[in-house]
């Protein structure tokens, strides 16, 4: 079910963030491992998200991906990545999660 795969995509990538090696994953269909980093497993993510319409999950994972850019010194990057994750909330009607953007998030690196 889409509903579960793009989140479980994100959450992948937040876990994938915080180890020095990406994460191994075995393809059901062929056996066969491949690799994802961080950025690999939240842009699985906003694919599965954009394909299936769930714009609130969308922005949710822009907003982890924007946190792990400022976190790894990519100050513009994330920025564009928050400003566009907060912008979509603020369409959606969700103002408890734009007020909770209002500022960019700490910057500590990422191990």
């Amino acid at each position: 079910m889409q509903l579960f795969v793009g989140p479980a995509w994100r959450a992948l990538g937040m876990v994938a963030a915080h180890l020095p090696e990406p994460i191994a994953l075995a393809d059901p269909h062929t056996g066969q491992s491949r690799t994802y980093d961080a950025q690999a497993c939240f842009a699985e993510g906003m694919r599965v998200c954009t394909e299936a319409g769930m714009e609130g999950e969308r922005a949710r994972t822009l907003r982890e991906w924007a946190k792990h850019e400022l976190a790894r010194g990519d100050r513009a990057r994330g920025e564009v990545m928050w400003a566009e994750a907060r912008e979509t909330f603020g369409r959606l009607g969700a103002e408890l999660e734009v007020a909770r953007m209002n500022n960019l998030p700490e910057q500590t690196p990422a191990p």
